[in-house]
């Protein structure tokens, strides 16, 4: 198993290019991985802005995806046509795009998890108020600063590239091609390669319990455990492969250990590239279902609907409990709170609050995954200003619209990207009956006020009504609960409930 410096060294029989059946097998597997994989991978970054690829990190996801394709191709082209390249450039050739897949995988698995569990921070700060600020901000500087092109991960991965690199050049392989690779080199890097899959889907697999166990997020829990639990069993015949059947002669014919390798790199493209994909694209068609059937299956929605809607107790709970599944938990409570702010709320938070909660750079539930900067920036140079002059915002007599540009952006978000699936989701069941019966209402209240107008007694035409603009009969604005209370929905004076919309200076 071992060798030494001298001319005599063992070389293994997997050094030996693959012959007669296994060599068109391999061909065949090669061709296939060839015709799929690149298109697939290109495909999932064109349409990394759905929401079934979205949250998976889909640039990290696609490299890994390149890594684990590089590394598939590289392993077939060595069995084919090891005479042809060195040693050292064979190894190099499918280890190191190893390496770098297996690390952003993890790290993909990991930014999720980090994901979810802000999230979940978020729940508690709005729930208790507490907050542990300097964990958070760890995890946000994480998720938002380590990208996968940052010098952190650059140096991880050099990190965990080291070990085959000291392999390989401790000592002198040059006069080696790759059908005579010593052995015991052979025997190291496997046993290598093989402890890193390990430590990669044990990692990945303990992240996944990480993630929501009452509303998947995604599919992506049972994505990364599904995907999880098939790497483990193949790798558990994958590596006594490893350790004691390298260099049985039954093994170097048919070459198993090759065909486990390339079955664990297409079942990682096959739960995190083409399902996605899969997804993604039946989505698409059931959407392009739903605008031809509307009436039938999912109402469109208008800003009124929802906005009544958010203004229940347990349609304002159903819809916040899906944003937590959807990541757009912050986005939810920024409609409410400027909501309560607009109809000055019993309790609701003064604009210096919605700032340090909401728009602060040290923001507890930021918006900058729902908010164009350019919005952000207008209302951060805006409480600047306020700060430099000493302007107080807050004072009695206030601008209730200041925050109606972020208030029509956010409910902008929430119609278009969170109201479409929840509708879908079975914690939209209830949505889909208040927008018929507040449709029904509204359309009987026009009815009435026609009916009552005396002033004209000729028949009157029917006049389409505007969702959008349609308003209580009563005249009044239901109230939120606050955030600070369990209060449930109260009736506001009407007078205090409206303002002139303006904008921020």
């Amino acid at each position: 198993m071992s060798g030494s410096g001298s001319q005599a060294v063992a070389v293994s029989d997997l050094t030996l290019p693959v012959e007669g059946g296994v060599r068109t097998a391999v061909f065949c597997i090669l061709g296939l991985t060839c015709s799929y994989a690149p298109l697939a991978i290109l495909f999932y970054l064109c349409h990394r802005q759905h929401p079934a690829i979205r949250y998976r990190n889909p640039v990290e996801m696609a490299i890994m995806a390149f890594a684990t394709f590089l590394h598939a191709l590289a392993r077939c082209m060595c069995s084919l046509y090891v005479e042809r390249m060195s040693c050292r450039f064979r190894f190099l050739s499918f280890g190191v795009p190893l390496q770098i897949g297996l690390v952003m995988y993890v790290l993909a698995v990991l930014k999720i998890v980090l994901t979810f569990e802000l999230t979940e921070m978020m729940v508690a700060h709005v729930s208790r108020m507490q907050l542990s600020h300097t964990k958070y901000r760890w995890l946000l500087y994480f998720r938002d600063q380590h990208t996968c092109f940052s010098l952190p991960r650059f140096c991880f991965n050099v990190v965990c590239n080291t070990p085959l690199v000291v392999i390989l050049y401790k000592t002198d392989y040059s006069m080696f091609d790759g059908v005579h690779c010593p052995s015991h080199v052979v025997h190291e890097l496997s046993q290598l390669f093989g402890i890193q899959f390990l430590v990669a889907i044990v990692a990945s697999l303990g992240l996944s319990t990480k993630l929501s166990r009452v509303v998947d997020n995604f599919g992506l829990r049972d994505s990364f455990q599904q995907c999880g639990r098939v790497l483990l069993v193949l790798f558990g015949i994958y590596f006594p492969v490893l350790l004691f059947a390298l260099d049985t002669p039954f093994n170097a014919t048919y070459r198993i250990d090759l065909y486990l390798d390339l079955v664990i790199c297409h079942t990682l493209l096959w739960y995190h590239i083409v399902l996605p994909l899969r997804t993604a694209w039946r989505d698409r068609h059931d959407d392009d279902d739903d605008d031809d059937n509307t009436n039938r299956h999912v109402l469109t929605g208008t800003a009124a609907i929802l906005d009544a809607y958010l203004h229940t107790v347990k349609g304002f709970d159903a819809f916040s409990l899906f944003a937590r599944a959807e990541f757009k938990y912050a986005c939810v409570i920024a409609w409410k709170v400027l909501v309560e702010y607009r109809v000055h709320a019993l309790g609701h938070l003064s604009a210096t609050a919605i700032y340090a909660q909401h728009l602060a750079p040290t923001a507890p539930l930021p918006l900058d995954d729902v908010v164009s900067a350019r919005i952000l920036k207008r209302y951060a140079v805006a409480f600047e200003s306020n700060s430099k002059y000493g302007v107080h915002p807050d004072a009695d007599e206030r601008e209730d619209g200041f925050f109606d540009v972020l208030l029509d952006a956010i409910t902008q978000k929430l119609l278009t990207d969170v109201l479409p699936r929840f509708q879908r989701h079975p914690l939209g069941a209830s949505f889909i009956a208040f927008a018929i019966k507040d449709t029904m209402q509204l359309a009987l209240d026009h009815l009435l006020e026609d009916t009552d107008d005396d002033d004209d007694n000729r028949p009157k035409e029917a006049k389409p009504i505007s969702l959008y603009k349609a308003r209580r009969p009563n005249g009044s604005t239901r109230q939120l609960r606050s955030i600070h209370s369990s209060k449930v929905l109260e009736e506001t004076d009407p007078s205090k409930a409206e303002s002139d919309t303006s904008d921020v200076t």
